[in-house]
């Protein structure tokens, strides 16, 4: 995977193995969690050669508000 910008933290689901990556962008916010998949692009930089980016599993839209820890819990699973 590639296009991260500045990734904080990273958990893998128990079940699926699959990573979780808190990625903290350039301070205007948008900082996000994103699910993490061979061959993926994460977009940053923008300019980019492939533009088919990746879509967050959750996005701060704000800059109050930026995710630097992150842990994988499953429905049901206490």
């Amino acid at each position: 995977a590639l296009g991260f910008r500045n990734p904080f933290s990273m958990a893998c689901d128990p079940i699926s193995g699959s990573p979780a990556v808190a990625d903290n962008g350039p301070g205007d916010g948008h900082d996000q969690v994103r699910i993490v998949a061979p061959g993926t692009n994460h977009g940053w930089p923008i300019s980019s050669l492939r533009h088919e980016f990746s879509p967050p599993l959750f996005d701060a839209q704000s800059a109050h508000i930026a995710p630097t820890g992150i842990a994988v819990r499953r429905e049901g699973s206490g």
